[in-house]
């Protein structure tokens, strides 16, 4: 960008800038953001002070002439040697513009109107960040106003409550004591019945109690004798033939 100036007189300030943009349509997309309705921002090293009137002049490649008018600066950010990156120049409030000046600014203002994401900078939303911890908002409910105390006088005195009648003797007792039909069992399940299991009386014989009579006689222990035991055992041999013999009877 070059700049030429000259004091045309004592109040006005005649500038031209020239920026090397190929064409209007690269202009446009490009210088947009610095273009509004009312004003426009362009970068200068050395800006006239606020309240100057600045007649200007805005050029592109070619020579071609987009902008010419008059404007008053409101606003100005000098250069920062200590910061030289940082941007400098002045804003300016129109006050006169060409015919072809304004069909410009209405093209421009379309421009931004049609691409309003490349314009418009959403406002910072302080919960995404991460110092930001806000408190949750405390509901705050209706309370109702503190009831008036009551006067010693107007507080009534509780009557004691009257004692309720006891039951008749007679209910007492059927409702205490139980019934015999209710606590006895019935005669029938505590009688067991007979079992097949329970055995039977044997009916015995006279003649098979003879003969346990004899086994027993002989199994007693006795006195040495001389009967040898081939006798003994050929005596128990018939009686146990005896009682193993089937009866005829």
């Amino acid at each position: 960008m070059t700049t030429a100036s000259a004091q045309a007189s004592t109040n006005v300030v005649a500038i031209r800038f020239r920026l090397q943009y190929p064409d209007i349509e690269t202009f446009i997309a490009k210088y947009a953001t610095n273009i509004s309705e009312g004003g426009i921002f362009l970068a200068s090293m050395d800006p006239p002070e606020v309240g100057s009137q600045v007649r200007f002049e805005l050029i592109i490649a070619d020579s071609l002439t987009l902008l010419h008018g008059e404007g008053e600066v409101v606003w100005i950010a000098p250069f920062d040697p200590m910061n030289p990156m940082a941007v400098c120049g002045m804003s300016l409030r129109f006050s006169r513009l060409d015919a072809e000046g304004q069909q410009l600014i209405a093209r421009v203002l379309q421009y931004k109107a049609d691409h309003p994401e490349r314009f418009v900078t959403p406002a910072p939303d302080p919960y995404a960040s991460v110092a930001y911890r806000p408190n949750p908002p405390v509901s705050l409910g209706k309370t109702d106003p503190p009831a008036a105390p009551l006067a010693a006088a107007s507080i009534p005195t509780p009557e004691p409550a009257a004692a309720a009648p006891a039951p008749p003797l007679a209910d007492v007792s059927s409702a205490v004591t139980p019934r015999m039909s209710d606590v006895t069992p019935p005669t029938n399940l505590l009688t067991p019945k007979p079992s097949a299991l329970t055995p039977k009386p044997s009916a015995v014989t006279p003649k098979a109690a003879a003969m346990e009579a004899e086994l027993a006689e002989l199994l007693k222990p006795r006195s040495p004798s001389s009967v040898t035991p081939n006798d003994a055992s050929r005596r128990l041999s018939e009686l146990l033939d005896r009682r193993l013999r089937p009866s005829r009877t």
